[in-house]
């Protein structure tokens, strides 16, 4: 069965479910995120799998709008889900779990592009 949404862990406003309000659809929405990452913290494979997808495309388009490399993008996209999956322990209860992602995957491209250059690459961001 598919898990309720792995995008309520984003920022993005829900519309209030039918009968409800908006306060409820945010309380629920906050339940199901905590809900979410919980079990990813306990290694709950589709919970990582939900997380994954739900990001992932996302984090994807900001690491090659930073590196301009498909190739790169994607090897830092692995990168960056490897760190934060082995480091939820350290997202705050309640916090969103989208900038403390995006921070990863900053770090992550800032690495790409030092060894791009180091290795001599002509097409590293900073040669060109």
């Amino acid at each position: 069965m598919p898990l309720a949404s792995p995008l309520v862990l984003t920022t993005r406003a829900e519309a209030p479910p039918a009968g409800g309000t908006a306060a409820s659809a945010a309380l629920s929405a906050t339940a199901a995120s905590a809900a979410l990452l919980g079990r990813a913290r306990a290694g709950d494979p589709a919970a990582l799998r939900s997380v994954y997808d739900g990001f992932a495309p996302r984090v994807r388009r900001f690491l090659y709008g930073l590196l301009g490399c498909p190739a790169s993008a994607d090897d830092a996209t692995q990168e960056t889900f490897l760190r934060a999956f082995q480091r939820l322990d350290l997202v705050r209860e309640g916090e969103p779990l989208a900038p403390w992602l995006f921070g990863i995957a900053r770090l992550v491209s800032l690495e790409h592009r030092r060894a791009r250059r180091r290795a001599g690459d002509p097409m590293a961001p900073d040669a060109i």
